[in-house]
């Protein structure tokens, strides 16, 4: 027999919520990457396999420094995943024209709560001078 606490049930969920919370603090070497001119930079992460929500926003680079660019203002979310195995952060960076600065694709299986720099590949799949993100990332059940 099967202990209380070990009972299956279709119509429960078998999986348990988990929370991931993002917060982006930096980006280094992206000032090579763009013109001059340039306001603002826009970062936007979805969630592929996951929840259907896509949190972007954009940040002023006006104290933009070419070799660390640091984002102002608060820039954390927070999403609830079921299944972490089968769930990607996919990570894009355009310039206000809209052109692509750099993406990457990031796994959610076995992630554990700390700070991670992620390299950003063309839409090629190459790094073109290697301009990265700089977050923070915290994993916590439910």
């Amino acid at each position: 027999m099967r202990l209380p606490n070990m009972q299956y049930s279709p119509l429960q969920p078998a999986f348990t919520l988990r929370t991931i919370s993002v917060e982006i603090i930096s980006g280094n070497l992206l000032g090579f990457l763009m013109k001059k001119d340039q306001k603002f930079v826009q970062v936007k992460v979805d969630f592929i396999g996951g929840p259907t929500d896509c949190h972007s926003f954009a940040t002023n680079l006006e104290l933009m420094d070419p070799l660390q660019t640091r984002f102002t203002g608060n820039k954390a979310f927070e999403v609830k995943i079921t299944c972490p195995e089968t769930t990607f952060m996919h990570f894009v960076l355009s310039d206000e024209d809209g052109q692509l600065i750099g993406q990457k694709v990031m796994r959610l299986f076995n992630m554990n709560t700390g700070f991670r720099c992620l390299v950003l590949e063309d839409k090629n799949g190459k790094i073109p001078g290697a301009p990265s993100l700089f977050f923070k990332i915290k994993v916590s059940n439910l």
